[in-house]
């Protein structure tokens, strides 16, 4: 069966397991990336519309203090008002920024953060950072800076898993301007809705980092950690025993639907349970039902018989 196809089935119809539990490992894992990567663009764009007139709003907070953001070869990016002040500012519950021109950068920058997300201006560039996210992660940060120079475009990248120490030493080595320094960029001006679109279309590509590795991660761990435990227990019954490979792909099919579910909950704001938690709890629940259905099917096959061959009526 074609991906969408499967995609259908497994998410409405747990009856349809039985029919791809001969499929290939390999194809069932490229399935499972393909399905990855388009529930964390699906996820980036809802959650983008979700944080977009948020992140205005707060851009128009923001610049109504501070003006336009300046950028120019000789002093890199500034403030139109106050361009030498450190600026702290909380935009909201979950995002705050700062100003840090020169060397201002303290030492306890990221040690008393009291938000989830922030965004640090400095002369050279801006940088992203997230703590904490799903509360696995606390004192650890995911970083992406954005550099105005040619020369450290390499370093636009996203960093995972940075203690607090690594992330100041990245500042302070890369986006402050040193005396006699000049950025390889033109003269220009940010206004609200630049700034704001940009932060914006940042916002949904982190989104869909963090998603994507996460969907990767806790979904084929849980998959790969469960499937060990139920070919234990499926091959201790006497009858309709199952090879390892045919309960790994069931149960990487079975993630599907628990990782939708578990997508749509991340949404909700403030919900009392986490995505990961929905969808471990989702996937144990849908697994159960997945395995009862394929195993009504089982007896009356040989083990590894392809469903297609033997006579098993409706499954």
């Amino acid at each position: 069966m074609g991906f969408f196809s499967v995609l259908f089935k497994v998410c409405l119809f747990p009856d349809s397991f039985y029919r791809v539990l001969n499929q290939r490992v390999f194809r069932a894992v490229w399935h499972f990336l393909l399905f990855a990567l388009l529930l964390s663009l699906l996820l980036a764009f809802l959650h983008g519309i979700a944080f977009s007139k948020q992140i205005a709003d707060s851009c128009k907070g923001l610049m109504e203090q501070t003006g336009d953001f300046l950028l120019s070869p000789e002093k890199g990016l500034q403030t139109a008002k106050d361009p030498e002040k450190v600026k702290r500012y909380l935009l909201n519950p979950r995002l705050s920024i700062d100003f840090y021109p020169g060397k201002s950068l303290p030492e306890d920058a990221l040690a008393r953060v009291q938000t989830p997300f922030g965004l640090i201006f400095m002369d050279k560039g801006v940088l992203f950072w997230a703590e904490d996210y799903g509360n696995t992660g606390k004192g650890r940060f995911l970083m992406a800076p954005m550099i105005f120079s040619l020369q450290k475009a390499s370093y636009n990248q996203v960093y995972l898993d940075q203690s607090a120490a690594q992330v100041r030493a990245f500042l302070r080595k890369e986006l402050i301007l040193q005396p006699g320094e000049k950025l390889q960029i033109p003269s220009g001006r940010f206004t609200e809705k630049t700034l704001s679109r940009q932060l914006t279309v940042m916002c949904q590509l982190l989104i869909f980092l963090m998603i994507f590795t996460t969907v990767l991660f806790s979904g084929f761990l849980s998959v790969l950690l469960y499937s060990l435990a139920q070919y234990l227990w499926w091959n201790s019954v006497s009858q309709g025993k199952l090879r390892y490979s045919q309960i790994f792909i069931l149960l990487l099919y079975s993630a599907f639907a628990p990782l939708v579910t578990a997508g749509l909950f991340s949404l909700i704001p403030e919900f009392f349970l986490t995505p990961q938690t929905v969808f471990l709890i989702a996937f144990f629940i849908y697994s159960l039902v997945v395995f009862r259905k394929v195993r009504s099917c089982i007896p009356e096959h040989t083990e590894g018989e392809s469903p297609e061959n033997g006579s098993g009526g409706d499954c």
